[in-house]
């Protein structure tokens, strides 16, 4: 297992993910480029946190309007924490998510987005 932290965007410049340019699409777009590398070279699973509800699904919607979330799906199987859900649902996509992710899948394995001190952030 290993733990990263993003500080430079993939065109080799800083990137800061302050309250003040988290709403700059550029930034959304790096951050989902990045994602989409360490998916490319990391095999089985990937979780990536987020600060926020809000935040993760900001960048959600943003990588749907763009290429990046087909482009990551083609990667990897694409999970999401959302919020509301029953302590049931998150279970069952954390069973299947370890499933994808597993030593016995062929597959290229699963990407999990999750938030920070959310509910899933406590079962991992």
């Amino acid at each position: 297992a290993a733990v990263f932290s993003l500080g430079v965007s993939t065109k080799n410049t800083p990137l800061r993910l302050t309250y003040n340019n988290i709403d700059s699409l550029n930034t959304q777009d790096e951050v989902g480029e990045i994602i989409l590398n360490i998916c490319q070279v990391t095999p089985r699973g990937v979780v990536c946190f987020f600060p926020s509800y809000t935040v993760l699904e900001k960048f959600l919607r943003r990588w749907e309007t763009t290429t990046l979330n087909g482009r990551l799906s083609k990667v990897k199987r694409v999970y999401r924490e959302k919020k509301g859900r029953t302590t049931n649902e998150v279970d069952e996509m954390l069973d299947q998510y370890f499933n994808d992710v597993g030593p016995t899948k062929n597959l290229t394995g699963a990407v999990l987005f999750a938030v920070c001190r959310g509910r899933i952030s406590e079962g991992i």
